[in-house]
């Protein structure tokens, strides 16, 4: 009875085998949509909790997960969230510990991506992330032309399987002044630069009719005004470097005269939008003013960026006491909080150590740090035989490592990073069968697919 039972599981996973795996990689490409409108994320795993199921059922586990084992990216990824519960012995803060776990817990999901994801879905996942972005600044339009209100939260909701009311965000911008309407203004504006970037890249590298090439040049402007309209200064910076990067990628030698026009017009763009004297001027001034102060007096660090320096200059004693192992997953901060004297008592609000090097030194010293590196140098290396992207993929990884001088990788950037270099170093095919060309059912099955994910979302 049993033989006969796992032979007709077995014919039913081989029968079913090659239609498991497009529905994987279809689930996979609305679970990037919302990469930036989840706004708690809870969509996203109930797609990952779709995804594992269907991995589960699918069988073959040998023959799929044998390649992801050997991958370098992957390994690489593993290696970084191992690390993580291998420094919880001898841990202090157990809760800060359990806040890092959870964050870092997110780089086993490529063992899962790694497993299913075919080659030939890559342009139609990083499509779906932009997708994903362009709703995100039609939202932040709305709100900054005042034509919706700067939060959609209903309040009070009682669920039956709730113990007391709770409040439904459907969206939620930093301030009314400020319209990220999803994300942190830092997160949102980096993914903006990123994803203008892509797009330009796109723009120039593609054969494209008119009509998409008008719609594609119409989102670009349009992210990269909505960059200005926000206060992430990191996305400013973003922006310039991997717009320079992409020139020179391209054009290499011949890099100058583009870098020229590029600059030249970008610079025209960012002093309109300072002469509008709204927010990217006082993030601007801010910033100026900050760097005034500094250079008058280094031990100032009552400012925003200066209170970023300071919890940096207490933390390199931190990293001097114990360098080689650091101090644990997630003592980083309470090691660092007991540094400060009683004159920068305030840098104790800090909540992180905004940069990442910075908390992966404190954690886990110099071991971790070459961890660290070594998931960027995997990236960097790992060649998928595709120009445009391998373009895309440098992209991304530049966006990493800036990214982290001013962030962690908590919350967001992890699983964006990690869900968009899967989709761009997977390098196999998984599906034997004709891959379903766009079509209108289709489109029907992820509007559907969306809206279940989002209403779980929301009866969380």
């Amino acid at each position: 009875m049993k033989d006969k039972t796992m032979n007709q599981i077995l014919a039913f996973q081989y029968k079913y085998e090659d239609f498991l795996n497009i529905i994987l990689n279809h689930i996979f490409i609305v679970y990037a949509f919302f990469l930036v409108i989840s706004v708690d994320g809870y969509s996203r795993s109930f797609l990952f909790a779709l995804m594992l199921l269907l991995v589960i059922i699918r069988g073959n586990y040998v023959f799929y997960f044998s390649y992801s084992i050997k991958h370098p990216i992957v390994i690489a990824f593993f290696i970084y969230a191992g690390m993580h519960y291998l420094w919880l012995i001898g841990t202090d803060n157990i809760q800060w510990g359990q806040r890092m776990i959870d964050q870092a817990r997110v780089a086993f999901y490529p063992l899962i991506f790694f497993s299913f994801l075919d080659k030939r879905f890559a342009l139609q996942i990083l499509s779906s992330f932009l997708l994903g972005v362009m709703i995100s600044e039609i939202i932040s339009y709305a709100i900054h032309f005042k034509l919706i209100p700067w939060q959609f939260i209903i309040h009070d909701i009682v669920y039956p399987w709730k113990s007391h009311p709770i409040d439904i965000t459907f969206y939620s911008a930093y301030s009314p002044l400020d319209p990220s309407p999803f994300l942190h203004h830092s997160f949102y504006a980096a993914t903006l630069a990123l994803s203008a970037v892509i797009l330009i890249y796109r723009l120039i590298s593609e054969n494209i009719s008119k009509c998409i090439k008008a719609i594609t040049i119409i989102f670009i402007l349009s992210m990269t005004v909505n960059l200005l309209i926000i206060g992430g200064r990191t996305g400013y910076i973003l922006y310039f470097i991997l717009l320079s990067s992409l020139m020179l990628m391209i054009y290499k030698k011949q890099a100058l005269k583009p870098l020229i026009i590029s600059f030249s017009l970008l610079s025209i763009l960012f002093t309109f939008a300072y002469l509008s004297n709204g927010l990217f001027t006082q993030r601007i001034d801010q910033t100026v003013t900050t760097i005034k102060s500094l250079y008058n007096n280094p031990n100032d660090f009552r400012s925003s960026f200066g209170s970023r320096l300071g919890i940096w200059y207490y933390g390199l004693d931190v990293i001097s006491e114990s360098p080689l192992l650091g101090t644990g997953t997630g003592d980083q901060m309470d090691a660092v909080y007991s540094k400060i004297n009683d004159h920068d008592n305030f840098l104790k609000q800090m909540p992180d150590m905004h940069n990442q090097y910075f908390s992966i030194l404190l954690q886990f010293g110099f071991i971790g740090l070459l961890v660290l590196l070594n998931l960027y140098y995997q990236i960097f290396k790992f060649d998928r035989q595709d120009k445009e992207l391998n373009i895309i993929k440098q992209l991304i990884l530049i966006a990493m490592l800036v990214t982290a001088m001013t962030s962690t990788y908590w919350h967001f950037y992890l699983p964006t990073y990690l869900l968009l270099i899967s989709a761009v170093t997977i390098d196999r095919i998984t599906i034997k069968s004709d891959i379903p060309k766009p079509s209108i059912k289709l489109f029907s099955a992820y509007t559907i697919l969306a809206l279940i994910s989002l209403i779980m979302e929301k009866l969380q």
